[in-house]
Parts: C-alpha cells; structure tokens; sequence
C-alpha cells in the first residue's frame, strides 16, 4: 500500500523541520494544509516531488520558510 501524501510530508519533517498539518497560506481563505517549517526549502520540495509529491508552495515567517501543499490536508 502507498502511503498518503500527508504521510509522506510528515516523515519529510523528520529531516527537514516541524511539521504544520494545519497551516492557511496566502489565497487559501481559511483552508488548510500541511506544511514543513524548514530552514531548506529547495531540499525539502526536492525530497518530495523525488517521493511523488508535487504543488509546493512557500512563504516567509520571518526566520525561516514554510513549504506547503494547498491540494494536500490532512484527514479530520
């Protein structure tokens, strides 16, 4: 069995940063996402789409940068 995209974004945080399942990034109206707070942007959306993972989108929070996926939630 494959794993989810959110489960696979979260075992990325276990090298990349802290894992965001509830992050609202710009244009998203109050949706959200997952998310990895990094300091390695490029590495991180490199590791995902190398796992099938594509859409990332990031933003500044001052210090460091958010990878986000707006397609992919994590399940209630």
């Amino acid at each position: 069995m494959n794993p989810e995209k959110h489960e696979i974004i979260e075992e990325l945080a276990d090298d990349f940063g802290k894992f965001r399942k509830d992050y609202s990034g710009r244009g998203m109206y109050g949706e959200t996402c997952v998310g990895i707070v990094t300091g390695d942007p490029t590495g991180c959306i490199e590791e995902a789409e190398a796992r099938g993972v594509r859409g990332a989108v990031t933003d500044s929070m001052g210090l460091s940068i958010i990878v986000y996926w707006p397609k992919v939630k994590y399940p209630d």
